[in-house]
């Protein structure tokens, strides 16, 4: 059962707090009282209403759990019995996968970018597309697989229309570890590499990283082609995990001339 710790942007918490409602007794028949996470509240102007920003870190290799929040107005200097309105219960709701990105960058090389990906994820089904009319070329083998691309900014548009792939002679990208960790199964790390012809100038690149999550179906999506492209069909898949990373100066600036003397 989640705890206050759980809810990292509470601005304050209180426990033991009871309810109007009926609760279950606890330990002992004691009574039944719950904790309470309290989090501040924002007005929209536009669309008039209110709303609060709640994160949940589960603190656990959890693959996309349901969370349903019990929500409810938290008065902290009212009465013992009267801190808390009624309770609303919102919708069950998936929690997105935890990830760690990390973008390193040799000075001496600046061609090169390393990027690493690590989190927690299903350990199976691997999935299957029987019965689909058009099988995909090329089928995903694990329940989730991870993308990188490269993608240059497109002055003429701008903004973040102006973001477009690069072809491979200008950057290419590969793909050096996709496995799990030895002793925790349902942990998966995930490197890759992003290799420039030209060394890359500041804020004129980016890096996008995709996570795609596909389960067994009977159909594939169809891509009709044209005169020059035959017909392909590409297995079906949620985005899950989405971030851009800018190459700017801190990546791949020049080394720093060293500076002093260093001791005997």
């Amino acid at each position: 059962m989640p705890g206050v710790w759980n809810f990292p942007l509470n601005t304050t918490n209180e426990a033991g707090v009871s309810l109007a409602e009926p609760t279950p007794r606890g330990l002992n028949h004691t009574r039944g009282l719950v904790d309470v996470a309290g989090h501040e509240v924002n007005f929209d102007p536009d669309r008039q209403l209110w709303y609060a920003e709640v994160v949940v870190e589960t603190g656990t290799d959890a693959y996309q759990p349901f969370s349903r929040l019990a929500l409810a107005r938290y008065q902290p200097y009212a009465l013992p019995d009267a801190k808390l309105s009624r309770i609303v219960l919102a919708d069950f709701a998936q929690l997105t996968p935890s990830r760690s990105l990390l973008v390193t960058a040799d000075p001496y090389h600046p061609r090169r970018l390393r990027v690493t990906v690590a989190g927690p994820v299903p350990n199976g089904p691997a999935p299957s597309y029987s019965g689909a009319a058009l099988p995909p070329q090329q089928p995903p083998t694990t329940p989730t697989q991870i993308s990188l691309t490269v993608q240059r900014h497109d002055l003429a548009v701008g903004g973040d229309l102006g973001w477009v792939d690069v072809d491979r002679s200008v950057a290419s990208v590969s793909v050096e570890q996709d496995t799990r960790y030895p002793n925790h199964p349902y942990l998966a790390l995930w490197a890759g590499s992003a290799s420039f012809a030209d060394a890359p100038q500041p804020g004129e690149y980016r890096l996008l990283v995709r996570e795609y999550e596909y389960v067994a179906a009977n159909y594939t999506t169809i891509i009709p082609g044209g005169e020059a492209l035959p017909m392909r069909s590409l297995a079906p898949g949620r985005l899950i995990y989405a971030e851009t990373v800018e190459i700017d100066a801190a990546l791949v600036g020049r080394p720093r001339a060293p500076t002093g003397t260093a001791p005997l």
